[in-house]
């Protein structure tokens, strides 16, 4: 899935809450969770938290999304593919 923003300490966020309230029961649901999000993306902030990293298996991006990211997707067994 997408989002607006993703936040190193609050998470994927998002800017629709219906959306949002949607997605978070498929996070609920789901045994993984991918999210496919661009560059820019990052350190990004929006309206609603769709999920803790705690949550978030998976982060597909177009660029790598620098050593801060990288160190926290590592640190929080987190599979981050560029």
């Amino acid at each position: 899935m997408s989002c607006k923003g993703l936040d190193i300490n609050s998470g994927a966020l998002d800017s629709n809450e219906a959306e949002a309230e949607i997605k978070k029961t498929m996070i609920r649901q789901a045994t993984e969770v991918a999210l496919l999000v661009d560059h820019s993306k990052f350190d990004r902030k929006a309206f609603v938290q769709l999920a803790d990293f705690i949550h978030i298996n998976y982060i597909i991006t177009d660029k790598s999304p620098g050593a801060e990211w990288i160190a926290f997707c590592k640190d929080n067994n987190i599979q981050l593919v560029w």
